[in-house]
């Protein structure tokens, strides 16, 4: 068990490091042509380049894990809708700063409802870890009415790690799962920009958002891995320190504000991760 636990920090951490390179790259190329567009491509590519590794991945496929993987496309699909309504209205950083929301999703389930096993100190630092996130959330102790359809979204977005979890209980060709729970998302996408009659793409942030597709597969093929371990709730809680990389990457690398609210989030995450670790 203890080995089992051990592989599955290792994975959430690779996890943790896969989607935080890749969400702060994402600032890029959804600043110069939008969020939705950006992500058209993002899932496209993702639910090719996960394809690809699912070739060289033994396991079957059966029906079951088809229809969890498609549920868990219906949850990604319908939350970015939901987020991207946000996204139009709202800074980018306070949006995205909702993201631990779908990590705390899985995590409540993991221990609620599958029962998982963990002792006070993992208590401890899951409670610090999402202590520090609303900490970041609501760096100035007002609630922004903008966000509640971003708060919908990630929450949706907890049910498609919920469904994910689901899905590898069926299958062991988890980057399979991903490519299909990415194209159903992808379809979802295309049908609203569809609607919305959102043609023109700007193809020289193609390269950059393939790369970021890139990124985001591992970090979803690491969290699937995790999930198998039957570790979601230290797995995911890991995963939920996301924000206080990206926070500091912010203040580092985009020279952006961080209030006092937001440092003691940041340390409060950096020691229930170390309580985990």
């Amino acid at each position: 068990i203890k080995v089992k636990m051990e592989k599955a920090v290792l994975f959430a951490v690779a996890s943790l490091i896969f989607f935080t390179i890749g969400d702060a790259w994402l600032k890029i190329p959804s600043e110069k042509q939008g969020a939705l567009k950006t992500t058209f491509f993002i899932t496209f590519f993702s639910s090719v380049v996960l394809f690809i590794l699912s070739l060289f991945w033994k396991g079957p496929f059966g029906i079951r894990a088809i229809e969890y993987s498609a549920l868990s496309g219906i949850f990604m699909g319908t939350g970015l809708l939901f987020v991207l309504i946000s996204l139009e209205r709202e800074q980018m950083s306070d949006t995205m700063s909702l993201i631990p929301v779908s990590y705390l999703v899985p995590v409540l389930w993991g221990a609620f409802v599958l029962h998982e096993s963990v002792n006070v100190y993992d208590e401890i630092g899951a409670v610090l870890i999402f202590t520090g996130t609303f900490f970041i959330m609501f760096k100035t102790l007002k609630l922004n009415l903008g966000l509640v359809p971003a708060l919908i979204g990630n929450m949706l977005w907890g049910l498609q790690l919920v469904s994910f979890n689901y899905a590898v209980l069926y299958t062991r060709n988890y980057p399979l799962a991903g490519s299909f729970g990415n194209f159903v998302s992808f379809l979802f996408i295309l049908i609203f920009i569809t609607i919305r009659k959102e043609y023109s793409f700007d193809y020289k942030f193609v390269w950059q958002t393939f790369a970021i597709s890139v990124l985001q597969s591992l970090a979803l093929l690491s969290a699937l891995i995790v999930e198998s371990l039957k570790s979601v709730v230290i797995g995911f809680s890991v995963v939920a320190t996301e924000p206080a990389l990206l926070t500091l990457m912010g203040y580092f690398i985009f020279k952006e504000r961080i209030t006092v609210l937001q440092m003691l989030g940041v340390a409060s995450m950096f020691v229930g991760l170390f309580m985990l670790a």
